[in-house]
């Protein structure tokens, strides 16, 4: 409001309003959604507008306020520097970035629901998805998120090492529809990346970038890792 620009809040006040906002609203009211919040509240807002029946798109802009800010690291900014991200907001300026569409189940997004249980069967995908031992890092820190912030995923990584959590799990990978491997991939750690930032902060894959029209695939063939 002090750089003079209108908006209007638009409160979230359960886990799937950033979805359900963005994909019902009067989409001609408005020039840009921002969210204000995390790596969850961002996507659930841009997959709530990719899921819109009219196919109608804004401008999305992102003040990173939450525990992991991922996808904010990855286009230079940090949760402690919402100023920057207001300036930028304000600037008007945008830049491309990749989505990465995840269809659970289906083969095609024909007969999905349009509402919120889309999010079960087909996300967009913006940061990165995890598979084996990250995933289970990821699900145990978000008991722990509220109290120990971003260190919740240091904690739940203990948890996991001293329950004997790290065990290789084995995958039939694709690329380009061409088996990567006869036998399969057996591994405890897979990433599919889009950005290189992860779990609120940490590097997996260097060379991801957002916006450059590829996908990266991580993982560690090597058990004694």
């Amino acid at each position: 409001m002090e750089r003079g620009v209108r908006c209007m809040v638009l409160n979230c006040e359960k886990q799937m309003d950033p979805f359900t906002i963005t994909n019902e609203i009067d989409i001609d009211q408005y020039s840009a959604f921002v969210a204000v919040g995390g790596d969850g509240t961002f996507n659930q807002m841009i997959n709530g507008m990719l899921a819109r029946e009219d196919k109608k798109r804004l401008a999305v802009g992102l003040i990173p306020t939450g525990q992991s800010n991922d996808f904010a690291r990855s286009v230079g900014l940090s949760a402690t520097e919402t100023v920057a991200a207001i300036d930028s907001i304000c600037k008007g300026e945008a830049i491309p970035v990749d989505t990465i569409r995840v269809l659970i189940d289906h083969d095609k997004e024909e007969n999905l629901p349009a509402n919120e249980e889309r999010m079960n069967f087909c996300r967009h995908m913006l940061s990165n998805a995890s598979l084996s031992m990250p995933a289970r890092i990821a699900d145990g820190a978000s008991s722990f998120k509220g109290c120990f912030g971003t260190s919740a995923f240091s904690l739940s990584t203990y948890l996991q090492a001293f329950s004997c959590g790290f065990t290789e799990d084995m995958y039939q990978l694709s690329i380009d529809d061409k088996p990567y491997s006869p036998t399969g991939v057996n591994t405890a750690l897979m990433m599919i990346n889009n950005g290189k930032y992860t779990n609120g902060g940490m590097i997996i894959n260097p060379f991801a970038a957002i916006n450059d029209g590829l996908i990266d695939i991580t993982w560690i063939s090597d058990p004694a890792w």
